[in-house]
């Protein structure tokens, strides 16, 4: 999940609702207690608008098939359902995140924000005298690779003012 996939998310809206997101802790398998807990609820909070209930009930339903095939780890997933329009994604999320079953006219992802503001990215840079390989991490995942390939001139070794004089140009460039 990275900051694209957010906004994205965040610009989808519907006029009435139609996006069923789930959110669950894989770690302890899935809580098939809790998701027919809200799935009653929220049949119930929709019972007298017909649309809406069809529209969910044909989102849990396909969600359910969804989760026949979710494979138990030590991770969470994030599924966005709208049936109406097609739209489907999930994500294999890299932090805890706690049960959620919500159904409303945008995706729910204040979870998603919320880990993405606890995992930061930062740069892994693996490097010998003359590669050096530049990682961006976010997630457990790498977002951005590069190859930056170059000579850097060794250490003179005949002494002299000459030497000191390349000592002074091989720290400078390894410095930058």
């Amino acid at each position: 999940m990275n900051v694209p996939d957010l906004r994205r998310l965040a610009d989808l809206h519907e006029l009435r609702p139609a996006f069923l997101t789930i959110y669950l802790d894989l770690s302890k398998g899935i809580d098939h207690a809790f998701l027919r807990k809200r799935k009653k609820e929220c049949a119930t909070a929709l019972a007298g608008k017909k649309d809406a209930l069809a529209a969910f009930e044909a989102a849990y339903a396909r969600a359910e098939k969804l989760l026949e095939s979710a494979v138990q780890n030590n991770a969470s997933l994030a599924i966005f359902i709208n049936p109406q329009s097609g739209f489907l994604e999930t994500y294999q999320l890299p932090g805890l995140v706690e049960d959620r079953v919500v159904f409303d006219s945008s995706p729910y992802i204040k979870p998603l924000v919320s880990l993405q503001h606890e995992w930061e990215e930062y740069v892994v840079v693996v490097l010998d005298h003359t590669h050096a390989r530049i990682f961006v991490v976010a997630h457990f995942e790498i977002l951005e690779e590069d190859d930056i390939t170059e000579e850097i001139v060794r250490h003179h070794r005949h002494g002299g003012m000459s030497q000191m004089r390349f000592q002074r140009l091989h720290a400078g460039f390894v410095d930058h």
